[in-house]
This record gives C-alpha cells, structure tokens and sequence, in this order.
C-alpha cells in the first residue's frame, strides 16, 4: 500500500510494531533511559509534523520525559487511560500510575498534568485496586501527589489490599535517608487535601508508622491531630522514644492486639522496666484524671476466692447448683460470663415491652370485656331481636382476632412456661371455638345433617365449644383463692405454709374448673324436650299441600286449616303458605300467625313450587335465654367452688402445716442458737488453752463431745432427707419462681459470682495493695492539705471545726476525701502526685459545690454541712478500722453520698414540700423527696462527659456503689431514723452475747486476753460481712455521721444547732407568710431551742451512739462530748423555768441513758451567769432563749 500524504492534522492509527511487549515493558520500567526521544515532529525536530500516534508512542515519550511530545499526542486525543502491564506481573495500570511510581522521572509533574488534561482518570484503579495516588505514596513522590490531590485525586480511597494513600505514605521501603522526611511532606499534602489522617482500611495510618518504625511520621501526624492508636503496637519491640510519643498524644493502655494482649501484658512480656514503668505511669493518669479510655478497660472476674467455702457459695449464686466438693464444682459446673448477643437484648425488650402491655389495666379491661361478649353476644343477638348476621359475624372475627393476640402475646412474654401449660390449651379451645358461631360455619355444618335426624346434634355441639371458653374464667377469678396472681403476691410476704396452701388451692381449682365445663356439657341434653329431635311433620304438610294442590286444587284451604290446627298447640307454627294452581301462584297468610321480626328466625320449606314458612322466634329465643342462664349459673357455681376449696384447704392443710413448721422453727432457732452458743464458748475457753493441763483440757473437750456428737447426728439425718427428697423427685429452682424472675435471673447471674465477691473479706493481694499504696495517698493528701494549712492530726480529729474553715480549705479537703477512698486512686507507677492532676475528682468537686445554696440563704444543709458530714464519716472509717468490714468500693460510694446526700437542698424539709404540693412532693410521690432529688443530680453530676466519676468500675462494682449511695442517701430521711434503729438493733440482737463478751474482755484490760480478744473482733467483723448486716450497718452509719454534730464539742455542736434552727425558722416564716400549718420546731417565737436539742438528742442521737458504741467499741471516742453536750443542754433549758416535774423526769431519762450507756455521770462546768452564756451565744450565732 502506498504511504499516504503528510498532512497538517494529527491522527490515531493504532500500535505499530516496536518489538515484543516484554521488551516495550522493559522499556516502560527502565530507570537509566535518556531525557529526550529523537523522533519525526519530536522534540528536535519542531518543524517536522507528526504523520501518526500509537498507544507505545505516548508511553514511550512520557517515560522519557518528552513533555512537548506528549502535549502533541494529548491534543490529537491519544488513549490516556489505556492499560499496561508490568513485565513478569499480573497486573494492570494505567501511564498515569507509571509516572506516579517515578518519582526521578524528568517533567513528571508536568506530564501528569498533561495526562489528567487528556481525559486521564486520576482515580483509575489497577486491577488490584490500587489509584495513581497510591503509587506516588509508596514510591514517595511528593510533587507527583500534589498533582494528584489538586486534579481530584480521592485521598481516601481502600485498595484489595485494604490500605489506603496514607498507609502507604508512611510506610518505608527503600531505606533513603530522606524518606522519613518525604513521608512527612506526604502526610502534610494529604491533610490539606481533606485526607482523614484516622482512615487507612484495615489499620490506622499511625498503627502503620509505628509497626514501619517511621517515627518521624508518627510525630506528624500527631501534630496534624490524629488519634493515637498504635500503642499497642508499639509495646513489643518499638523504642521508647515512640511509646512516649503515643502516650502524649493520648493513646489507649487497654486496647487489644488480635490476639488478646493488652499494652501492659505485652510490654510484662518484653520484660523492659522503662516501658512498664511508663505504662503503669500513663494508667495512673488516666485513672486520676477519669479519662474516656477507662471505658475499654478489661475487668477481671478471676476471683482469688479466701477459701474453698466462699467459693462454692459464689458458684451457687451464679449457677444455681451445688457440689458437695470443690473439685466436683470445678469440673462440673462453668460460670459463663458472655453477655447477651443484640438478638438477645431485642428478644428481652420485646418480650419486656409485651410483658407491659399485658400488665396495662387497659388492655386487660379490653381482654376481659372480649371474653364477655365471647361469652354472651350470640345469645343476646338473638335475646334482642337483632337483624342481619353480617354485624354479627364483624364482631366475632373481632373477637376471634382479640384472643389470637392475646394469645400471641402470652407465647412472646413467656416462652418457657406457657406452651403446653393449663393456660395455654384453655386459649387455644376458646379460640378455635369462636369460628363455630360464624354464620357460614353455623349454616353450613347445619345443612350437613338436615333430615338426617341430627339437627339437635349441631345445636349441641355449638353449645358445648360455647361452653369450652368457660375455662378462660380462670383469668377472672384473680383475686379467688388459688389464682396464679394472687399466688404471686402472696409468696412475698408469706410463709411456705401459705404457700403449699395455695399450691393445692390452684390445683384444685383446675379440677373442679374441668368438672363444671364436663357439666357443662351434659345439661344441654335438656334442650332436647323442647320440641322432638326428629320432626318430619313440616317436610309432611309441605308435600301434602303440594299434590293437593296438583290433584285436587279445591282442598288446598282445608289442608291448609288442617295444618293450623296441627301447629296451635306447639311453639312453632307456620303463617305463610305458597302454591300453584293451574299456573296461577296463590300466596296466604295464615290468620292470627305473625311472622318474626329476625329473618334467622324464619324457616322455609319447599317441595316443588310449593313452599311453606315456619315462625320459629319462640325455641330460639328459649334456647337463647337458656344459654345465658347456663352461663350465668357456671360462673357463680366456680365462685362458691373456689370459695369451698379455700375454705377445705385452709382448715385441712394450712392451719396443722403452719402448726408444725412452727414447731420446726423453734427447734431451728434452738439448735442455732446452741450452736452460736458453743462457739462464744470456745472463744472464752480458749484464753485459758496455754495455761490449762492436758487433763484439763481433755475435760474441756469431754464437756462439749455429747452436744456435737447430737449435733452432727442430727445434721446428718437431716442431709440424708434432702438426698432422698432430691432423688424422688428433682426439684427445679425456676419452677419455684415466677414468670418476671425467671426472666430477670438469667441477666442477674451474669454478675452473681462478681457481686458475691464483694461481700466477701478483701483478698490479702487486696490489703497488701490497700497498704502499699497508703504511704504515698497520705503524702500526696499531704501535699494538698500542707498549703491549706491543715495538719495530719487535724485530718485524724473528731474535734475538727469544718466552719471555721475557709472556702478553699473546705474544697482541698473534700478533694482528699474522695480521692482517699478511690478505688483506684492511681499508684501504680508508686509516685506522690499532687492531688490536683485527679482532674475528674476536682471538676467534680467543683461542679458540686455549685449546687449547693449559699450558707445565708441556707444556714444548715448546705456545703459546709456537706463537707463536715463527710470528715466525720472518714474519721469514723479510721476510728472502726472500716476497712477490715467495708471494702473499699463501698467506702468511696459512702463517701460520695455523705458530700452529696443534701445537694440541692433548699431550706425546707419534706413535709413543706408535701403540705404545699411541690412539683418535687409530686414527682416523687410524697416519699424521700429532697433525698430522691439528691440522688439524681449526683448520678447526673457523675454521667457528665467531664466528671465520669464511675468509669473506672466494671459492671458489678459500677451497680454495687450504685446501690450502695442511692441506700444511704434515702436512710438519710429522718422519716427512715426509727426503721433504721429497728434494724439495727435486731442485727445487734442475734450476736448480742459476742458484743457483751468484748466489752467484758475491754473492761478486764488484761494481756492475757489480748489474742482471744482479737479472734473475737476477728468474728464481729465477718459477721458485719453479713450481706443483710452490712447494708443497714452502711445506712447506720451516713446516718449516724449527719447527726453527728451534737457528738462534737460545744463550739461545734452550738454552733450547728443555731444554724438548723435558724433554717427551721425560715421555713416557719414561709409556712407563716404563705398561711400553711407551722410544723412544730419552725416557730421561732414559741420553740425553746435548748428544750428541743434536748429531745432530739435523747431520743434520736443518744440511743444511736450508744448502740454503734455497743457493736463497734472504739467509737467511744467519738462520744465523749455527747454527755456533756447534752448535760449543757438540760442546764440552758432548765433556766427558762421550766415545769419542776417535766425536769425530773428529764434528768432520770438522762441517768438511764447513762446507765444504759455504761458511762459515768459526766459533770459540767456550771455557767457563772446567764448575761456571760447569752454573749457567748451571741458571738457564735446562736439563738437567744
């Protein structure tokens, strides 16, 4: 062929033949090719035209450079994006990625350039995904990027490999010494452009720093803000230089490797001190300072259980089985802790929300007013006269659907117990049963059998189903003897008498319930003497009126009177005849015969073309009302049924039940107590073991052999009883329960065995890293204390003025006091820090004194108060030694409560808010309501996103301090102060001879008893582990520490009673102001102040010292001013002149208390003068008499 022409205008023709591809892409990848390539209307020859292009020509002029060239081939709209691949790969690029993966390439930018304006993809991907972007970050060409990103470039875009540009722009491969600072430069670019410096696919770009050990690139993105994610990889092998730099800025301890390991293991497995020494310093910040990434901390429930007793208690709460061994337990039994899966959690709430609906009074009025009409509609529509099936039918498929949701919601709310249960097949018989009164399954099942004799049959059958749905009055009877409601209500107050009662009750109840419905189903037969059951006499005169009128027409009317007279002495009679004479239709209507107002109750006879109608309003109507009168009369008969078995079951098995467990109590409680008994015994006696012969011992031994030979015997008849119990028949604890705590146990046992180790005596690890960690807590308290000028002593005294203190000595010290009992104050790195780098304890300390009113706008419940409440309590803690029977979770939660048990307090009490309606008296029903509003503003104050008070807690501990505060906050109403001594008391009695046996061993002050002195607090102090003693023993003691001031010297204890009255006295000018009933210490005209703290402290604060005195003996110290106080007291009031009678009887109840007490008579200074004692009043605030 022959060459064409030269002409001016450039033209694509395809690839020409340049040697193989292998050598074309050696040439592509060729690093040492020349700058410029000489060609017809190249670069040298710029007078020559260009006779034709092909894909190689484009690609070899860009990879050498030949910018003027490549312009040339773009305009001439040459394949930009036309693929390649490299030699000896698989994949696929563009000459775009090419050029980015040059970064030494003459006029590389500028080619690109020229490429993108060509139409060329800048986010073309390979065929394993990759973008130009990518390449140009791997290969570390900077100015390549900046072309790229400026062109629109996507910086974040995720290859197959699941790395995006930042990934690669940080990772080091070449090992160039300025590769570090262009992967830097990369970083930078990417930022500006709107890369996401946290996104890199399947790791973060920091992650990917760090593992390439590119630590400049660490730094800068960092700097750049972002998140700080690589720590975890950084711990194993990466130098410390890199760990410190994660760390500042702000990386995560608890984040985990694929394989499980957190931070700290990881860097326990390199084994370099520095690093675990500047991990453990990082966490003890975060744990100062509450930060966000304590959430993602990993709790442990590996229980160091204090003894093999205590463990299997734990394994029970959690499994709900025991073993007679440990080992036993061990194999068998597997304390899942895995937490529900989401479907779980969405089948609980659905199954919650169900539960709801059913418990709506609504909903069970629209249930119960569905099973009425169920009942008694078909008949009343038929009693009524009503026309038309079709409303009829409506309601019934109303019903019918009504008792399927019902239903439906039975089988979501209780999926375990409801199917297959009594309940169960008595819904789905009713349900089935309402279709048979439909007015197509009615006629239909009718005309089945008609003329066949069994009319009466079908009739029957639909009043029996009728009859099935009378079981369903079970869920009426609630509130009879035996119902499952009233079960449930009762077992919560009820002994296991009752209970067993019950049990037959319900039983019963179901077969007398099953004989009325059998009954039920025979009393119909009666229906069968209304009219005969095969009557043929109506098919009879239709076809004798039928040939008569075909044979002879003329005796059609005496047929037709003869056929009256046949029906007068019946129910149903006919009134409308129809027949054909000679083609002519005659029509009558019979004289004194009514046709029925319903057209059911028409029935119509034909033979050929004659037909006769029959009214039969009156059987129907009978049967109807027979119906109801049924229904009515098995209803009362299952009331006095249910009222008999009662009746039968109380007399018969409750009353000798009660009897003989009554007889079982007191045999247990005796035997218990002889128990308790020989224990106290074998302390006492056990003072005397070093000093006592071997005979003596030996009889010693001898005088208790008998009772534990008894003992034992009986323990172990009684243990072959429960085994032979338990092999007639397995008892299983959820058939014990209730259908809401067998929902409720499965979610409870998760944390069963963790909350049990909270009731358990702290582990030693526990008390030795309690005490490791109290040298450096008091120096750094010290530190805080030292500027505020309050000294170790006066942060140990009970004599301790908390209002004599200044405003930041009040914040210093509340500061130290939640810190101290912190359960994680943060000395793991075993440093003293300032106190003021606990940022969250500070903010929160803030934050809460904020909500406190103004000292003159509220005298007593204020800051000052909240503060002096909470010193006591720690005084209290070091005086009992409280941490030998509170652990230390609890004491921060009851530390917490005594800051905040009167936050938001505004100067009256609850009865104000009460007698005036309060919106507060309102929301929270009259009860508690300043200490309800208390709570919640502490729990809200501790949810803040800046005072994240509890997120060091795991989920145990988180709701056991929660439960803890939100107890002793509510025991702080006074309206809880009797019910609280009750049952402290009642605590106080079961151990009273230990208690005595103590105080006895005090008195005798004797070495010899000093080890059996310490077993004997030993016990005291397991006993107060008591879960039940333990929690009133926590509310006794906020309590007791919020009265505490007239415990405390007379400057003190003055003073706070002035300012109580003087807010008192504001709230009776309220209550005087807004015409309210004054409450009776709010007066300040007529209240005799020094009378009242009387009273008040001789019956409230007196009988509460002297009973914690009586269980806890080191608090005496703390009411040493008690007495003195109070004698103060009688003497001020006995000034005012009060009745001589009234004033002895006062000054006996005193000596009572004193004798009660076991103290002397505590003599007072007497008062030189009135004028002397009212200045001293004066100046320190107090209330004039």
């Amino acid at each position: 062929m022959a060459p064409q022409p030269a002409t001016s205008e450039l033209r694509f023709r395809g690839s020409v033949n340049r040697g193989s591809r292998s050598e074309r892409a050696s040439l592509l990848l060729a690093e040492s090719e020349p700058a410029h390539w000489f060609s017809p209307g190249g670069l040298r020859d710029p007078a020559g035209q260009v006779h034709g292009i092909s894909v190689d020509d484009l690609h070899e002029a860009a990879l050498r450079g030949d910018i003027q060239l490549v312009h040339k081939f773009v305009e001439a709209e040459a394949p930009v994006n036309a693929p390649l691949r490299v030699a000896g790969g698989d994949e696929y690029l563009t000459l775009l990625h090419v050029i980015s993966a040059r970064p030494t390439l003459p006029n590389g930018p500028g080619i690109a350039y020229e490429l993108i304006y060509g139409k060329a993809n800048p986010n073309a991907r390979s065929t394993l995904g990759s973008t130009p972007l990518m390449f140009a970050c791997f290969h570390k060409n900077v100015a390549l990027a900046e072309v790229l990103l400026e062109t629109g470039a996507d910086p974040d875009a995720v290859d197959d490999h699941g790395k995006t540009a930042l990934r690669y722009a940080v990772s080091l491969q070449k090992g160039e010494p300025d590769e570090e600072e262009r992967s830097a430069q990369l970083i930078e670019v990417l930022e500006e452009h709107g890369g996401d410096l946290d996104k890199g696919g399947t790791l973060p770009p920091i992650a990917e720093a760090v593992l390439q050990d590119n630590g400049t690139a660490v730094t800068q993105l960092l700097e750049l803000g972002a998140a700080s994610d690589g720590l975890v990889h950084a711990v194993p092998d990466k130098p410390l230089k890199v760990i410190k730099e994660l760390i500042r800025g702000g990386a995560n301890p608890f984040a985990q490797n694929p394989d499980g390991q957190t931070c700290m293991e990881l860097a326990e497995d390199r084994g370099d001190k520095a690093v675990i020494d500047c991990l453990q310093h990082y966490i003890a910040e975060l744990e100062r300072c509450r930060s966000r990434h304590l959430k993602s901390k990993l709790f442990s429930y590996d229980s160091q259980w204090p003894s093999a007793r205590a463990r299997e208690h734990s394994q029970w709460l959690a499994s709900g089985h025991s073993k007679q061994s440990v080992e036993a337990l061990e194999e068998d039994i597997v304390l899942s802790l895995d937490l529900p899966s989401p479907e779980q959690k969405r089948a609980a709430l659905l199954r919650f929300q169900v539960k709801l609906l059913l418990g709506n009074p609504v909903f069970q009025a629209v249930l119960t007013t569905n099973l009425v009409l169920a009942l008694f509609l078909p008949d009343f529509w038929v009693i009524l006269a009503m026309q038309g099936r079709t409303a009829l039918d409506v309601a019934l498929v109303m019903i019918f659907l009504t008792f399927v949701i019902e239903f439906i919601a039975h089988v979501i709310s209780f999926p375990y117990s409801y199917p297959g249960s009594y309940t169960f097949w008595t819904d789905v018989i009713s349900m089935l049963s309402v279709p048979l009164d439909f007015s197509v399954v009615a006629d239909n099942f009718v005309g089945l059998f008609e003329g066949s004799g069994l009319a009466r049959i079908t009739k029957f059958a639909k009043l029996s189903a009728r009859a099935v749905r009378l079981s369903r009055l079970a869920k009426l009877l609630r509130f009879l003897p035996g119902s499952r409601t009233q079960r449930e209500l009762e077992r919560s107050r009820q002994g296991p008498a009752k209970e067993i009662s019950l049990e037959l009750m319900a039983d019963l109840s179901i077969k007398v319930a099953m004989l009325i419905i059998a009954l039920v189903l025979i009393l119909p037969l009666i229906d069968f003497f209304k009219y005969p059951p095969d009557d043929n006499s109506m098919a009879t005169w239709t076809s004798q009126l039928y040939w008569t009128s075909k044979t002879h027409p003329e005796d059609a009317m005496a047929v037709i009177e003869d056929m009256k007279q046949f029906y007068s002495a019946l129910e149903y009679y006919p009134f409308q005849v129809m027949y054909f004479i000679n083609g002519t239709q005659i029509s009558y209507v019979l004289e004194s015969a009514t046709a029925p107002m319903r057209e059911d109750d028409i029935v119509t006879l034909e033979k050929e073309d004659a037909s006769i109608k029959f009214n039969f309003r009156t059987p129907i109507l009978a049967e109807a009302v027979l119906n109801v009168v049924l229904m009515f009369v098995v209803i009362l008969v299952i009331f006095v049924a249910s009222g008999g078995v009662a009746s039968a079951v109380t007399y018969t098995v409750l009353s000798p039940v009660e009897d003989l467990l009554e007889i079982v109590h007191s045999t247990a409680v005796k035997i218990f107590d002889s128990v308790e008994q020989m224990a106290i015994y074998f302390v006492k006696d056990y003072s005397n073991q070093q000093n006592v012969e071997i005979e003596a011992e030996d009889v010693s031994k001898n005088r208790f052999s008998h009772e534990v030979r008894l003992l034992a015997k009986v323990l172990k008849k009684l243990d072959l009883l429960t085994l032979i119990a338990n092999a007639k028949r397995p008892v299983d604890e959820f058939e014990q329960l209730g259908d809401g705590p067998c929902a409720f146990l499965p979610d409870y046992a998760t944390y069963a065995a963790a909350r049990h180790q909270r009731t358990l005596p702290r582990s030693e690890a526990e008390a030795e890293r309690e005490e490791d960690e109290l040298p450096m807590l008091m120096e750094s308290i010290g530190l805080e204390l030292g500027p505020a000028e309050i000294s170790r002593r006066d942060f140990f005294s009970w004599e301790l003025n908390i209002a004599e203190l200044n405003a930041r000595q009040r914040t210093a010290l509340a500061r130290c006091l939640v810190t101290m009992f912190d359960t994680s104050p943060g000395f793991e790195d075993r440093q003293v820090v300032s106190l003021t780098r606990y940022t969250c304890h500070c903010d929160f300390i803030k934050a809460l004194e904020h909500q406190f009113e103004d000292e003159e706008v509220v005298p007593f419940h204020n800051w000052i108060h909240a503060v002096d409440v909470a010193f006591s309590l720690h005084v209290v803690f070091h005086v009992a030694s409280a941490s030998n029977f509170l652990a230390l979770h609890e004491r921060h939660a009851l530390m917490l409560a005594a800051l905040a048990h009167d936050v938001g307090h505004f100067g009256v009490n609850n009865g104000f808010l009460r007698d005036s309606s309060h919106e507060l008296a309102l929301l929270y029903n009259d009860q508690s309501c300043l200490q309800n509003m208390s709570c919640a503003k502490l729990f809200r104050l501790a949810s803040e996103p800046d005072t994240p008070l509890f997120s060091n807690f795991d989920e145990p501990t988180r709701r056991d301090v929660r439960q803890v505060i939100v107890s002793a906050i509510l025991h702080s109403d006074p309206a809880c102060h009797m019910s609280l001594m009750a049952h402290m008391l009642r605590h106080y009695g079961i151990r009273q001879d230990l208690f005595e046996y103590i105080h006895q061993l005090l008195r005798e002050d004797k070495e010899e008893n000093a080890e059996v002195l310490a077993k004997a607090k030993t016990e005291v102090e397991e006993y107060f582990w008591n879960a039940d003693v333990k929690y009133t023993l926590r509310n006794f003691l906020l309590n007791f520490v919020d009265n505490s001031h007239s415990l405390k010297p007379w400057e003190i204890c003055s003073t706070w009673a002035a300012r109580l009255f003087e807010e008192f006295f504001k709230q009776g000018d309220t209550e005087r102001s807004c015409k309210m009933p004054m409450q009776p210490l709010n007066d300040r005209v007529r209240v005799n102040v020094p009378f009242a703290q009387v009273t008040y402290i001789k019956h409230l604060v007196a009988p509460q010292a002297i009973l914690l005195v009586k269980m806890l003996p080191a608090m005496r110290e703390c009411t040493v001013s008690l007495w003195s106080n109070l004698q103060r007291w009688a003497s001020k009031w006995e000034r005012s002149g009060p009745d001589h009678d009234e004033m002895q009887r006062v000054r006996k109840e005193i000596r009572e208390l004193h004798e009660e007490a076991d103290e002397e008579e505590v003599e007072v200074v007497p008062v030189k003068t009135e004028i002397s004692e009212a200045a001293s009043d004066q100046r320190r605030g107090g209330i004039s008499e």
